[in-house]
């Protein structure tokens, strides 16, 4: 239940933190400077330790600030900047509105703290104690040692700073009971009992008021002392806390007065604040009830999320496993990349030299068309006479010399073009099986589409590399065709050279030839055209597959890239986080099973705490405000030394030391060792943060509650 006696502590505490929250305003050009020195404190009080923690702001950013302190060992505990330090001043340079620094020092503290302890009626130490049984009792004594030496009246009179302090101390109940007190105020919800108790050391003093509340027959007491009786039963305690700040209850009235009227006056307004201090403990009650309430509601939560960790779990290690595939499939994928470009290249330029062959190849064929045009008018022209025979045969040798020629061109051309389309083909295929073959895990669909799309470019081109394929073998055909016609009509030839009789006869065995020639002279121009168009398609789609595949290769870096960064920078942390988290929520469910409990004894404990509160309202302040008013009118050092008064808490500034040019606060922030049969170590551990020291006074008290219930937990 270790979370229920932090949530004790705290409900213990509601009414010192109202009583020493800080009031403090500050100037609107001042540097503010908050300060809070904490100490370690041996089992009867003397002072083990110290550490102070200084929090500078500044309303504006990048200025020099002086600084004055006597702490040695400073440390920076936010930033890097590193003082100028010149005897006690201190120079800071930042461009921020926040230092936060620390320091130590071995000044004495204003409070001197006296623990004692007794046994069965004798004196024993704190060491000693420890495990013993019997009647015990605890006294604490806060003695004021920053003493003052004023004028009042024309007399020296002597004066302490008004410190308001509080004292917690936490009692197992499994250990003591039969407790009483002669001071302070105590909670129990059962299991513990803790005892919290306001005083201001050295105030009666100050004040001269011990004649008075004599004369008064006042049933009241400013006292600076607390001593707890008890039986116990195997003596062991934790740490007891002391805080403490010098100022008082803020009462505008009770500073401004300056008649007797008016210090009547601000008496009543400190009860009025009484009373509201009642009041605001009867809220705390029923907040303590609603707190309770909901905290079911949120215990339900985390029970909820801490049965959602292992699916999460399960998700992430798939997560981690699929990013670790994709960043392997991605590598992958720039190689064949890389591959396919360097096929499509060399398919570019094949593609190039294809469209060149066809160009040349069409040329040949249209010569080879005018030349069996011209070939066919010589026969018909042989046929009309053999006067004409001369002419007709050199027509004839001229057409057979240029149809030869061309038919060798074409021939040629033919050759160049089945080579080049093979090894065009070839290159498709290649270029096609790699492009199936890369893995589309882990692209962007954008990336898809384009590689889908290239993919159907080369295919349409393969179609259109068989299509010329398929027409070369036509034309190899027709110019096979053609040769053998060359080869009858060069031996018709001879025949006419041989003899001008047979000549008409031999043009007439010749003519059937010449038609052939013709007809495939117009089939050859008509593959020739098909073959440019075709090698102008391939031509433009080769510039398109190069083009795509070089957008390909840089989406497939940029791909592989980006999953790599996930792998190493995204699943990979998160899936070694993974164990912390799950043991993290499972830390958090069990604190909210404990801060549940707690919450139940929050509400009775507010609930006490509200009821003691009416009762000290009523029987203590209005008790003090009836009595004492109407003797007061006759007290006028009481007025000049409140004067005072006011004045040396306003002056006090800081522990450690305060420029002319800033406004300061100080709180100090006392604990004793354990006094437990296990020796520990106390560390003095502060972690100031900008956070806590905003939220005041009230937020630093829990905070040492924390850090208790975290050392008891180890």
């Amino acid at each position: 239940m270790k979370s229920g006696c932090m949530s004790k502590k705290v409900a213990s505490l509601v009414l010192v933190a109202t009583i020493l929250a800080p009031n403090v305003v500050y100037a609107d050009e001042l540097i503010q400077k908050d300060e809070t020195v904490f100490v370690v404190l041996k089992k009867n009080g003397e002072v083990k330790s110290q550490i102070i923690s200084d929090w500078i702001h500044s309303d504006k950013s990048n200025v020099e600030i002086s600084d004055k302190s006597i702490l040695t060992n400073i440390k920076n505990v936010k930033g890097n900047e590193e003082p100028v330090k010149q005897a006690e001043k201190l120079v800071w340079k930042s461009d921020k509105n926040d230092i936060y620094y620390q320091g130590t020092t071995d000044k004495e503290l204003p409070i001197q703290t006296n623990i004692t302890y007794s046994l069965d009626g004798k004196e024993i130490s704190g060491e000693e104690i420890i495990g013993k049984s019997g009647e015990v009792k605890i006294k604490i004594e806060l003695v004021n040692l920053d003493k003052h030496q004023v004028d009042i009246n024309g007399e020296t009179k002597e004066m302490y700073t008004p410190f308001t302090t509080a004292t917690v101390v936490n009692l197992p109940q499994d250990k003591f009971t039969n407790i009483k007190l002669d001071g302070g105020q105590m909670l129990s919800d059962g299991n513990n009992q803790v005892i919290s108790f306001v005083a201001f050391p050295g105030l009666k003093q100050s004040l001269s008021l011990d004649g008075i509340i004599d004369d008064l027959d006042l049933d009241i007491s400013l006292q600076d002392s607390m001593e707890i009786s008890a039986h116990v039963d195997n003596f062991e305690m934790g740490p007891i806390y002391i805080t403490a700040a010098p100022n008082l209850i803020e009462s505008e009235e009770f500073k401004k007065a300056t008649t007797l009227d008016e210090l009547r006056d601000g008496i009543n307004e400190i009860t009025d604040a009484s009373s509201k201090l009642a009041e605001g403990a009867l809220k705390l009650a029923d907040g303590g009830n609603t707190f309770y309430t909901k905290m079911g509601e949120f215990n339900e939560g985390i029970n909820s999320l801490a049965s959602s960790v292992t699916p999460l779990a399960e998700g992430i290690n798939s997560l981690a496993a699929g990013a670790e595939s994709a960043d392997a499939g991605a590598s992958d994928l720039v190689t064949g990349t890389k591959q396919l470009s360097d096929g499509v290249n060399q398919f570019g330029v094949g593609a190039v030299a294809f469209a060149s062959g066809s160009n040349d190849f069409s040329t040949n064929a249209t010569k080879i068309s005018e030349g069996a045009i011209q070939l066919t008018d010589s026969y018909e022209k042989l046929a009309d006479g053999a006067i004409a025979a001369g002419t007709g045969t050199k027509s004839i040798s001229d057409g057979l010399s240029q149809l030869s020629e061309g038919t060798k061109k074409a021939y040629e051309g033919s050759a160049k073009l089945s080579e080049t389309s093979k090894a065009l083909s070839n290159n498709i295929q290649g270029i096609s099986a790699e492009l199936k073959g890369i893995p589309t895990e882990g692209l962007s669909e954008d990336q898809i589409n384009k590689l889908n799309d290239c993919i159907a470019k080369i295919q349409a081109t393969e179609a259109i590399s068989k299509g010329i394929w398929d027409g070369n073998a036509d034309l190899s055909g027709n110019l096979k065709a053609i040769s053998d016609s060359t080869g009858t009509l060069s031996a018709g030839a001879v025949q006419v050279n041989a003899g001008i009789n047979q000549l008409a006869e031999g043009g007439k065995a010749v003519k059937p030839y010449a038609d052939t020639l013709n007809e495939g002279s117009k089939q050859l121009q008509a593959g020739a055209i098909k073959l440019n168009d075709a090698s102008v398609e391939l031509k433009t789609a080769s510039e398109q597959i190069v083009s795509g595949s070089k957008a390909l290769i840089d989406g497939s870096i940029a791909l592989s890239t980006g999953l790599n960064k996930l792998v190493k920078e995204g699943t990979t942390p998160l899936k070694l986080k993974l164990p912390e988290l799950v043991s993290g929520v499972a830390q958090i469910k069990d604190g909210s099973n404990q801060l549940y409990d707690a919450s139940e004894e929050l509400a009775n404990g507010s609930k006490e705490l509200s009821d003691n509160m009416t009762k000290f309202n009523e029987e203590g302040i209005k008790e003090i405000d009836e009595k004492a008013s109407p003797k007061l009118d006759d007290i006028q050092e009481v007025i000049d030394r409140k004067d005072k008064l006011v004045e040396i808490s306003d002056d006090y500034g800081t522990f450690a030391g305060l420029s002319s040019d800033m406004d300061g606060k100080v709180k100090f922030v006392m604990k004793t060792e354990d006094l437990k049969a296990v020796k520990e170590v106390v560390q003095l551990k502060v972690e100031s943060t900008e956070k806590d020291e905003e939220n005041g006074f009230f937020s630093w008290i829990k905070n040492i509650f924390n850090k208790d219930n975290d050392e008891k937990s180890n």
